[in-house]
């Protein structure tokens, strides 16, 4: 096993946990929840890139078992390329204004890490097609 199949599972349960803890935080307008939020995203962000710097020891494991050019393995490399990248940066702007929630700052960090969340479903979802079929 490569260091990638651990450090995977980090970026997912902290991106959707933060991405829900912010959303609910606005809900019930507590801004020390979204304080929260923000450690969460922002540690999933830095956990995205080496998610995705030990892909391609990941990929030169798999090798072995898969065809090349198999579409479960090309479809989680397009999304881990683009994807990693999406996540980071709205990771990084959550860590730049992490004391500005309020106001369109605050709306678009939320939308960040809505869309983050989501990003990170169709990384993991492409990877759990390679792992487990």
């Amino acid at each position: 096993m490569t260091a990638h199949i651990f450090l995977a599972h980090f970026p997912v349960a902290l991106i959707l946990i933060g991405a829900l803890a912010d959303l609910i935080a606005v809900t019930v307008r507590r801004p020390e929840l979204r304080g929260f939020a923000s450690s969460l995203l922002i540690l999933g962000g830095a956990c995205v890139l080496l998610s995705f710097l030990t892909g391609q020891s990941a990929l030169d494991a798999i090798a072995a078992r898969q065809p090349s050019g198999s579409m479960a393995i090309e479809a989680h490399q397009q999304w881990g390329a683009v994807g990693a990248w999406v996540v980071a940066a709205a990771s990084g702007l959550r860590a730049m204004w992490r004391k500005q929630l309020d106001g369109p700052r605050g709306w678009a960090l939320l939308a960040a890490a809505q869309v983050a969340a989501l990003i990170v479903i169709g990384i993991a979802t492409s990877g759990a097609a390679i792992s487990h079929g």
